[in-house]
């Protein structure tokens, strides 16, 4: 079993919080000079500090890992000291392992679901799989070497359920 937890990066909760601190200000300063939308204004203001703090919830206190083994790939979230897996998939579901740039140029793109750690990742990849009669496309944030291991486990499997394939067909003469 193989794990890779993506790292935190702390100029995005900075830049989080300062950002949401700053429109917050922006908004009650607008009180000031007019003193006749003072509701509207605390209520531009409430908003952004409730959507800084869903994000900052989201990307700085959420941590997420994965977790490769022989035959399946999943997705731990921790918040805290909770902690519970979000997505499992077996790796012969997986269809593809692609690049943000080769993501981009898919015709038929399935529905995303990002597990990213970061705002603005370094390294992004998607996984293109099949749960239940669904195609997904997971967005993760891996390192090199666990990308390289979940692509080799990918091929691996696909190799192991051709040949299971092959030897069904022999079997149906």
């Amino acid at each position: 079993m193989k794990l890779c937890k993506p790292i935190i990066s702390a100029k995005q909760s900075v830049f989080v919080v300062v950002s949401t601190v700053l429109l917050a200000l922006v908004s009650y300063l607008g009180t000031l000079y007019n003193p006749a939308y003072t509701k509207i204004f605390v209520l531009i203001a409430s908003v952004f500090v409730f959507i800084g703090v869903l994000v900052l919830y989201r990307y700085t206190f959420t941590e997420f890992v994965y977790v490769l083994s022989e035959d399946g790939f999943a997705v731990r979230r921790k918040v805290g000291e909770k902690g519970a897996t979000v997505m499992e998939i077996e790796l012969s579901a997986v269809e593809k392992v692609c690049t943000a740039a080769e993501y981009k140029k898919l015709e038929n793109k399935p529905k995303k679901i990002s597990y990213n750690q970061n705002l603005s990742p370094l390294m992004e990849a998607y996984i293109i799989c099949k749960k239940g009669e669904k195609r997904y496309a997971l967005r993760i944030e891996p390192n090199e070497p666990f990308l390289a291991l979940l692509l080799e486990g990918v091929d691996r499997n696909k190799k192991g359920s051709e040949e299971q394939n092959k030897e069904k067909d022999k079997g149906t003469v």
